[in-house]
Order: C-alpha cells, then sequence, then structure tokens
C-alpha cells in the first residue's frame, strides 16, 4: 500500500543507527536496527488532490412514535425482546468499557472502526492524493482510519452512495490513469476502505460524471466520456433508467478550439449510451485549456441588479452550459475567458 523506496538515510553515531525511508506515497519511515517502528509521517497528505465527505449514518435510528394499546405493549414475546435488546447493549457498553481501561484509554473509542455520532454530524474525509494515495480520516480528531494506493495519479472521486442506507453499503469511485497503461475506475467503500472492483476502461478518458440517483435506487451512476464523444455507463444496468430522468446533457471538447453540447441518448438494446451533437460552437483563435460539466441535479439560480430607474435586470444561467477556459493564440494577449 505504500509503494517502492524513493529515498533513504541513515546515520550511524557510536555503534547506533537510525534509518529514515521515503516511500512512494510520500511516507516518512523510521527503522530501529532492529527492524523495529519508532515512527511514521504521513507526508503524502500534503498533496491533496480531491477530497469527498462522507456522511456514516446512525447505528441506533429512533423508531417513529406510535399509539398502541395496553394488550400490545404487555406483549411478553415483546417485552422479552425488549429485556434482551437492554442486555445486549448493557454487555455491549461493559466490554467498551473494559477495553478502554485494558488499553489505558479512558474515552471508549477504538481504532478499528467508526460510529456515527447523535446528531450526525461526524463524516469520514476520503483524501485522494497526486501519488495515488487514498486516505479516510476521522473529521473529529483527524485520524487516518484506513488507507490504499494506486498506480496512477487520480483525476476524479465521486461518491455514490452515502452510509446512510441501511439496506446497502456505502460506495464511491475513483478513476485514475494507471502509470503505465489506461485508465482505471476504483470501487471502494468510503467508511472501510475495502476495496471492491478495480476494472480497466476501455476509453480514452475526457470526463467522469457523476448522473443524479434515479427514483427506485440510492445508487449515483457515473457516466465516462471518451475524447472521441464515446460513452460508458457504470453500472451498465443504469442505463435503462435513463429515461427516467430529465434530458442529459454533456459538453465536449471538439479538437482542442470548440465546444460540442451532446444529449445523453440509449440505444433500443436498452444497455447502449451514445451521445448525440445538439449544438456546436468555434471558437477560432483561442485553445480550450479545461471543460468542467455542472452536476445535473445541481440547482441553477439567477443573479438581479437593481438599476438606477428601479427596474431589475436579471441574468440568467443556461443549465445546460459548461464551465468553460480558453486563452487566445496571441502571446500579448493571454487573457483567461470563461
Amino acid at each position: 500500500d505504500r509503494g517502492g523506496v524513493e529515498g533513504a538515510w541513515a546515520l550511524c553515531e557510536e555503534g547506533a543507527w537510525q534509518l529514515v525511508v521515503l516511500l512512494q506515497d510520500g511516507a516518512l519511515l523510521s527503522l530501529t536496527p532492529r527492524g523495529n517502528l519508532m515512527f511514521l509521517r504521513e507526508e503524502g497528505l500534503a498533496d491533496i488532490a480531491l477530497v469527498q465527505m462522507v456522511a456514516v449514518g446512525q447505528q441506533e435510528q429512533l423508531a417513529p412514535q406510535q399509539h398502541e394499546t395496553v394488550a400490545a405493549l404487555l406483549d411478553p414475546s415483546r417485552l422479552l425482546q425488549s429485556f434482551v435488546t437492554r442486555i445486549r447493549r448493557h454487555i455491549s457498553q461493559l466490554q467498551g468499557l473494559l477495553l478502554a481501561v485494558t488499553d489505558f484509554r479512558l474515552s471508549g473509542k477504538t481504532e478499528a472502526g467508526m460510529g456515527a455520532d447523535r446528531f450526525g454530524l461526524r463524516k469520514v474525509v476520503v483524501v485522494a492524493t497526486g501519488r495515488g494515495k487514498l486516505y479516510g480520516l476521522d473529521s473529529s480528531s483527524g485520524a487516518v482510519l484506513w488507507q490504499a494506493r494506486v498506480e496512477g495519479r487520480p483525476s476524479a472521486l465521486h461518491l455514490q452512495r452515502d452510509g446512510r442506507t441501511d439496506s446497502e453499503a456505502a460506495l464511491a469511485s475513483l478513476v485514475y490513469r494507471h502509470a503505465r497503461s489506461t485508465h482505471f475506475v476504483l470501487s471502494f467503500n468510503p467508511i472501510t476502505g475495502l476495496v471492491l472492483n478495480n476494472m480497466a476502461v476501455s476509453l480514452d478518458l475526457s470526463q467522469a460524471l457523476l448522473l443524479p440517483e434515479f427514483p427506485d435506487s440510492s445508487l449515483r451512476p457515473l457516466l465516462l466520456v471518451g475524447k472521441d464523444s464515446s460513452a460508458q455507463l457504470l453500472p451498465p444496468s443504469a442505463a435503462a433508467q435513463i429515461s427516467l430522468l430529465p434530458r442529459l446533457f454533456v459538453v465536449t471538447e471538439q479538437a482542442g478550439h470548440g465546444l460540442t453540447g451532446n444529449l445523453v441518448t440509449v440505444a433500443g438494446d436498452g444497455v447502449t449510451v451514445s451521445l448525440t451533437p445538439v449544438w456546436s460552437l468555434e471558437t477560432p483563435g483561442t485553445r480550450v485549456l479545461h471543460v468542467r460539466t455542472r452536476q445535473q441535479d445541481e440547482k441553477v439560480h439567477s443573479a438581479g441588479r437593481v438599476l438606477e430607474d428601479r427596474s431589475v435586470l436579471f441574468k440568467y444561467m443556461n443549465p445546460n452550459l459548461a464551465l468553460v477556459l480558453a486563452e487566445g493564440q496571441d502571446s500579448a494577449d493571454r487573457k483567461s475567458v470563461v
């Protein structure tokens, strides 16, 4: 998970020596002559590239209050279930106290996992660094909960499902380009760090977009867009539900000096996804530097300004447009255009 050794420094004085090793993920590791670990510093966190905040969810949900009869409350099976639940809770609390005392810590917290707080403010901060390292950090203490590493530089980090669903586990995806091959999509649980899949993508990726949540599912699919305007949906089974959403548009770059607006369409087989050009914009004399499409379910607001005659001038934003950065070819006029 830390890669190979990039550098090493040794100090030998009066028969004792100390070794400090720099690893590929940016960590500094200090070893003793017996091979024991003296200290470990996560210097790779200084190269943060992408961040996502993941809600953990409540371990004990408060049940809604219901008006029940006295006979239902005094039901023997229900009373026995309540008694067993209360005893189990006391045993769990006693076990946590014993673990805290034996570990000489009075806080009762363990490093194995992370539970939600009472108000749901505690989060798992998922961090992807430029060195291809993934960290899961506790938002309350900053402690490293889990870590993983990929052989490449991350380009996109999307949260497809958080931990507030009871039926399915949380899911996140990291899109990165492998150091010696094509793009990959790493699917993992952002709360536990468990890697579920590491799939190679056949497209030369240009964008990785997060689609809105479908009405009958808590999963938000990923739309992968290639530089040749090809598209791929993850998971592929979500293509059948594209028709349930409003029309989806994707802005792509055209030969470095133009833009094309594409409508996301599904073929007759209900699985194949393609991009149908709707409009195009030529920008001669400029070069497109970056295209970033907004979130498909993002709310678009208007800006208003009161004029001298007391009238209000509104400027509306087209929700199908994207943020475009371009520059002129003339070196004397290299102004960024948004």
